[in-house]
Formats: structure tokens, C-alpha cells, sequence
């Protein structure tokens, strides 16, 4: 028979351990943007891909920053966000990809 301490220990330790096998995944995704002064962008967001639409919807207003970590830019609007190995359907998009160091 298991005291009511033990119990307590097991069930929590059980609560955590479903609490981990939850955790979010985060991914890496690069997508088409234009931001508030009308120019357009390849940039990499880190995003969960269980809620890739409501990541996707949250980017307008994000800032876009630049390799040290200065705002350059905001998104106003995304055209397109897709995995790092994929192709954007764009062709404007898929040459600021191969031009956008990674």
C-alpha cells in the first residue's frame, strides 16, 4: 500500500511528464512579406507548427530584425510562410530566397 505522500509524488511526477510530451515544438519558417514602407522580404520566423495559422496571423506588427538584432523593418502583410526546404509559388519570392542569406 503507497502513502498518501507517495501518491501525491507519483501523480504530479505523471502530470509533468504529460505536461513534456505536450510541449510545443517550435520550427523555423521563412516567409514572403512586404512590410510597412512596401517592400518586400524573405525573412526566418520561428513559429509552432499546431498553430501554424494562428502564428502566421500574429506576424503583421512583428518586427523584422536584422542579424544583430535591430529593428529594421515591421510586417505589414504575409503572402506566403512555408517550411526552410520548400519553394515559394512566387517567383519574386523564390529569387529574394535565393538571395537572402539563411
Amino acid at each position: 500500500m503507497m502513502s498518501p505522500s507517495l501518491k501525491a509524488f507519483v501523480g504530479g511526477a505523471l502530470v509533468v511528464c504529460s505536461f513534456c510530451a505536450q510541449a510545443q515544438q517550435w520550427s523555423d519558417y521563412k516567409c514572403y512579406v512586404l512590410d510597412t514602407e512596401g517592400a518586400h522580404w524573405v525573412h526566418l520566423f520561428e513559429m509552432d507548427p499546431q498553430n501554424l495559422s494562428k502564428e502566421v496571423a500574429g506576424l503583421p506588427g512583428r518586427l523584422i530584425l536584422d542579424s544583430f538584432g535591430r529593428s529594421v523593418a515591421e510586417v505589414r502583410e504575409v503572402k506566403e510562410c512555408l517550411p526552410l526546404d520548400a519553394s515559394f509559388s512566387s517567383l519574386k519570392a523564390r529569387t529574394l530566397d535565393e538571395n537572402t542569406p539563411k
